[in-house]
């Protein structure tokens, strides 16, 4: 079920409270450095103080990892969150759109 199954079941209360718990798990998992906010459409965007692409990449894999186990339940409801990641390194010349664009062609090529 995607986000906008969400809206269509049960209007934008579900939909935002599938929101809300999805950054909360997101925030639990990260450092007081790191950032996250929304995107659009169900999307995160997270930016790690890290440096090195493996340990990048092993920070990734606990959260796909956290938010798998973590659904979002209301009564007998259980929405799973199916996470779909991709990076990109941020230079000090790049615009917030290249690094959008790039991480979502990363994702789409995993």
């Amino acid at each position: 079920m995607g986000i906008d199954d969400l809206w269509l079941d049960d209007g934008p209360g579900l939909r935002d409270g599938f929101m809300i718990h999805a950054a909360a798990v997101i925030r639990s998992c990260l450092e007081e450095v790191d950032v996250v906010g929304a995107l659009d459409n169900g999307e995160f965007g997270i930016i790690l103080n890290l440096y090195q692409e493996e340990a990048v990449t092993q920070k990734a894999q606990e959260l796909i990892e956290l938010l798998i186990r973590s659904p979002f339940e209301v009564g007998e409801n259980e929405h799973r969150i199916n996470p779909i990641w991709g990076a990109q390194e941020i230079f000090a010349d790049s615009s917030p759109d290249q690094i959008i664009l790039a991480a979502n062609s990363d994702a789409r090529n995993k």
